[in-house]
């Protein structure tokens, strides 16, 4: 390893998706371009069983990943391969890890997603939970003890995709251990046509929030406005702020029966994703969306509103398993909350308009709202917007409190023109690798 004086860099794969190679090797591509090289770890198939491995890839399986395997040879590369058979693999060696409590383990996101709940409770009083938690365990320790057998001299950066899921989590506690810098690299606009790399995490809303700045202040691209006005338009159109279809089960203008008191619409959002990775949230601010909620309910009179709680619409597809439901618990009985359940048929938008007010933690839904001419929306936690309209973050109940008080400030679609134009266009393009929309299979361009 480090075979080239030059090659001062790690970049450590961890998986065999398509995606995961994808970014790696755009972003390998990309930096030998201006005379960055890296040596490359394959840990595809750490703590994976390598007999079925050998099996998949006789039936025809990892197709991809064999020819970026063929790529870093022929490049400038040097290939450490962790996936081999070693007997120190049986090591009682004792890694220094945390897995207790399990929301501080590197693989607590990747063992609430697996199991579909992010109930602990739950997981752990189940077999089929305790067996992935223990898998999952015992993959991330031997990823760990792989890593630490390296020779890490002359290094100075390691980078790795995404950071959330069990081994690039760990990677990245490996490198706190060992004072590493490094990076991640994830996909850049919605479209997986592009990267971007992370300083801290695809999921800081503070480094994006620089991000945002930056990208809209230091460009000269001419068409930039136009750009973010078309985003937004399409979002409208689209009725929506991602490329996932969360509307298939809604029918179009459906809505509840209302009371007659005043309205509060709350959007939940979908914790799986930001479990174990998000930012720790200030002291004196609402630090969770169930924290955000109650705080809402503290303010709002139940004699003059009621709530609507709009759980994250699951997808057509999805588990029948509602591994969020245990989060709202408390306030199922509650006699002036309505939940709208997250396989709903209620129209989310439509439900918005009907409002007297829009609020979030950090849901997208209220950029659609805004784009379409309500002043009436606030967030309660960390967006990645929340710099460019700081009159509407609302991150304590006084400030809830004051904004319900006090007359509004309007705010106008050209302050959110830099979050937009980045949304649209940010991050370096494919130049080698491009993916089929509709199959999701990975190829190198001809």
């Amino acid at each position: 390893m480090n075979q080239n004086y030059y090659n001062r860099n790690l970049l450590i794969v961890c998986y065999p998706h398509g995606w995961h190679w994808g970014l790696s090797i755009e972003f390998l591509n990309s930096e030998a371009m201006i005379g960055n090289f890296y040596d490359v770890i394959d840990a595809t198939f750490v703590g994976e069983n390598l007999f079925l491995v050998k099996i998949k890839k006789i039936l025809g399986k990892h197709k991809f990943y064999r020819k970026c395997i063929n790529f870093i040879d022929r490049g400038n590369f040097t290939l450490v391969n962790l996936n081999k058979f070693s007997i120190k693999d049986f090591s009682r060696k004792k890694v220094e890890l945390v897995h207790k409590p399990l929301d501080m383990s590197p693989a607590y996101n990747t063992i609430i997603e697996r199991y579909g709940s992010m109930d602990l409770k739950r997981i752990k009083r189940s077999l089929r939970g305790l067996m992935i938690m223990n898998k999952e365990i015992r993959i991330s320790n031997k990823m760990y003890r792989k890593l630490s057998e390296l020779n890490l001299q002359g290094y100075e950066k390691v980078v790795t995709v995404n950071g959330r899921f069990n081994k690039n989590s760990t990677v990245l506690r490996w490198c706190q251990k060992n004072n590493l810098t490094h990076k991640i690299v994830e996909f850049g606009t919605s479209t997986k046509n592009s990267f971007e790399i992370y300083e801290n995490s695809p999921h800081s809303m503070i480094e994006i929030q620089n991000k945002i700045e930056k990208y809209w202040n230091n460009s000269s691209d001419p068409s930039k406005i136009l750009k973010a006005k078309t985003y937004f338009e399409n979002m409208i159109i689209s009725k929506s702020s991602s490329k996932i279809n969360f509307r298939e089960k809604m029918h179009d203008g459906k809505i509840p029966v209302f009371s007659g008191k005043k309205i509060c619409v709350y959007y939940a959002s979908t914790e799986y994703e930001y479990a174990g990775v998000s930012e720790k949230v200030e002291a004196g601010k609402f630090s969770s969306q169930v924290e955000a909620f109650r705080g809402l309910l503290d303010v709002l009179n139940p004699n003059e509103w009621d709530i609507y709680l709009r759980r994250h619409p699951k997808k057509n597809g999805s588990r029948n398993f509602d591994g969020e439901k245990f989060m709202w618990k408390e306030f199922y009985n509650q006699k002036n909350i309505y939940i709208i359940e997250a396989d709903s048929n209620i129209d989310s938008i439509a439900l918005g308009t009907s409002a007297d007010l829009i609020a979030s933690f950090w849901s997208t839904i209220n950029m659609e709202f805004i784009v379409r001419g309500y002043q009436n929306v606030v967030n309660l936690g960390p967006t990645t917007w929340n710099r460019l309209l700081p009159s509407r973050y609302l991150p304590s109940r006084n400030e809830i409190l004051r904004f319900i008080s006090d007359e509004k400030q309007l705010i106008s679609i050209g302050e959110l023109l830099p979050w937009a134009y980045f949304m649209s266009d940010f991050g370096t393009e494919f130049k080698i690798i491009s993916t089929n929309a509709i199959s999701g299979e990975w190829y190198f361009n001809s």
